[in-house]
C-alpha cells in the first residue's frame, strides 16, 4: 500500500480528513472519538421499534364530529365520513299538517381507496354499521337536531356524529 494513502486512513472507511459525521470505522476499530459513526445506528433502530409497536389502522376515539352539507371528517386512518346531503319535510311550527314529516341526513362512508358506501342516519334511525367500520357503529347525536323552521326561514343544518365499538354480541364485519 502506498504509505501516503496508508497515512489518510485511520481503519476507517472514510479520509482522516473527512468530518467525523462521515466517518464508518471498522467493526475492529475501538476509538469511539474519532469514529462516532457507529453509534448513529441506534437512532433508526430506536425509531423503527416504537413505529412497530403502533396499531395501525386502531380506530380513534371517535368523536365527536360535526359536519354541515358537503363537509367531511376522518373517523380513523384512513376512513372519511362525508355529509352528502339531508331531507327535512316535518311541519313548521304553528302550520297544520297532514303528515309530521320527517328529517334524514344522507352520508357516505370510505376507508381507503375503496368505493364509497352510502347510509341514511334521522330520528328513528339514528345509527348505522357500515361495513368499512369494521363492526363499529356511527351514532347521530338526536340532541343536536335542529327544530323544523318556521316557514320561509333558512337554517343551517348540521351533524353530529359518534363512533362506537361493536356490540360483544356481535363479531366485526370485515370488507
Amino acid at each position: 500500500m502506498d504509505e501516503s494513502l496508508a497515512s489518510e486512513y485511520d481503519g476507517c472507511m472514510t479520509c482522516r480528513h473527512a468530518p467525523p459525521m462521515w466517518r464508518f470505522c471498522y467493526a475492529g476499530h475501538t476509538d469511539t472519538t474519532i469514529c462516532p459513526m457507529r453509534h448513529l445506528l441506534a437512532l433508526p433502530v430506536a425509531c423503527l421499534t416504537l413505529a412497530a409497536c403502533a396499531a395501525p389502522g386502531a380506530p380513534r376515539p371517535a368523536g365527536p364530529f360535526t359536519l354541515e352539507p358537503g363537509g367531511f371528517a376522518e373517523v380513523a386512518p384512513g376512513v372519511t365520513v362525508t355529509f352528502d346531503s339531508f331531507e327535512d319535510s316535518r311541519c313548521p311550527p304553528g302550520v297544520q299538517c297532514v303528515w309530521a314529516g320527517k328529517l334524514s341526513y344522507r352520508f357516505s362512508i370510505r376507508r381507503g381507496s375503496d368505493a364509497p358506501e352510502s347510509f341514511t342516519l334521522g330520528p328513528g334511525q339514528p345509527e348505522a354499521a357500515p361495513a368499512a367500520l369494521l363492526g363499529r357503529r356511527i351514532n347521530l347525536d338526536e340532541d343536536a337536531l335542529p327544530a323544523p323552521p318556521a316557514p320561509d326561514t333558512a337554517i343551517t343544518y348540521r351533524a353530529t356524529l359518534h363512533i362506537n365499538p361493536p356490540d360483544s354480541t356481535t363479531s366485526p364485519t370485515t370488507p
